[in-house]
């Protein structure tokens, strides 16, 4: 082989590297995009159902797994009890929930995804006394059949 023939094969499995280095960065790019917006339209699924008091719907994003620790510390085990926990919330209470999404990142928990946002809920109590209340949410979310559901969900001040 000559010296010419050695540096052009180095040359092109250099560019074939380089090309699918690129490649993978790009791939895994555009996968987190259709995360962030996959992240985001689940969001906005939780902000319509907990709106329209379907604490059913609520129940539904949960895994049958799923721990809820409220803002009060209280911890909450299984999609059934957290349907529960928001039915009992909405009981004469009427409440509006702002959710936005701050951060998307990928958690090596189960291969879920850290989704994390603030939250502002206004209206009024059963009594009829103006409610605001605002914070933080932390959920790691996993991909089950196709469809994200919450694993563990962190409600803060």
């Amino acid at each position: 082989m000559t010296t010419h023939t050695t540096r052009m094969k180095k040359q092109i499995r250099t560019t074939l590297l380089t090309v699918t280095l690129f490649c993978a960065a790009f791939t895994q790019y555009v996968q987190a995009q259709d995360v962030d917006q996959e992240l985001a339209t689940f969001t906005q699924q939780v902000q319509n159902a907990y709106n329209k008091e379907d604490h059913a719907a609520l129940q539904s994003f949960y895994t049958s797994d799923a721990i809820l620790v409220t803002r009060e510390g209280a911890s909450i085990s299984g999609a059934e009890a957290i349907g529960a926990f928001w039915a009992e919330q909405f009981k004469g209470a009427d409440l509006t929930l702002t959710l936005t999404q701050t951060l998307v990142s990928w958690s090596d928990a189960n291969y879920g995804y850290l989704a994390k946002g603030v939250y502002q809920a206004t209206g009024s109590s059963a009594k009829g006394e103006a409610i605001t209340i605002s914070g933080t949410y932390g959920n790691v979310m996993l991909k089950q059949n196709g469809a994200w559901k919450i694993y563990r969900s962190h409600l803060g001040e």
